[in-house]
């Protein structure tokens, strides 16, 4: 497997992910227009001034020779589109649930995969930095003999690499980290300074 160019959409097998999220995306889509056809229809039906009416306005309605308000295709129009709305917004949940989820699982078998190369990434990293423990172990000897000796620093040992940490000290970041390593079983030997 490449690890250049990763893609859990893209995994032999795992193809169903691509149709969910253009499923997804249909959706969304749909539901954005829904919205905006709600919203135009309850615009529509404020303008029209029909409102539901109770029993008793409409019984008002029949005494001044005016048709009784039922529902009528806006109100219709608005349930339904409404209902539509609602069933899309739950399709849309459904749907992230289901490829958050087959992403889990495409991203495990990616990582299952890739962890031979992981592994043989991982051990040359760590047999990289036992040797520049031992590199730097020897470079802070080399500098803490010249200013203990009185020899001092002149032009030389300057520019200690602190970031490596103290080799002497094995709280420091790296040896914590190689002593980690080898315990995990990705480093085959500690430095001898470290061991």
């Amino acid at each position: 497997m490449n690890i250049q160019n990763l893609r859990a959409d893209i995994v032999p097998g795992f193809e169903g992910l691509t149709n969910l999220k253009a499923k997804h995306r249909d959706v969304e889509r749909r539901k954005k227009e829904s919205d905006d056809r709600v919203f135009q229809l309850t615009q529509e039906k404020i303008a029209s001034g029909n409102v539901n009416l109770t029993a008793s306005e409409n019984v008002q309605r029949v005494i001044n020779n005016q048709d009784v308000s039922i529902d009528n295709d806006l109100d219709s129009l608005l349930r339904k589109e409404t209902a539509n709305n609602n069933a899309l917004a739950d399709a849309s949940h459904l749907l992230s649930r289901q490829i958050a989820d087959e992403t889990r699982k495409a991203g495990r078998k990616i990582c299952d995969d890739v962890k031979p190369q992981h592994d043989a990434i991982r051990i040359a990293l760590n047999e990289a930095l036992a040797a520049a423990y031992s590199a730097n172990s020897k470079y802070w000897n080399l500098r803490k003999s010249l200013i203990d000796s009185g020899a001092g620093l002149h032009g030389i040992c300057l520019n200690a690499p602190e970031f490596l940490g103290v080799p002497s000290q094995r709280t420091s970041g790296l040896a914590e980290y190689l002593l980690a390593e080898k315990k995990a079983g990705y480093l085959k030997r500690l430095p001898k300074e470290l061991a």
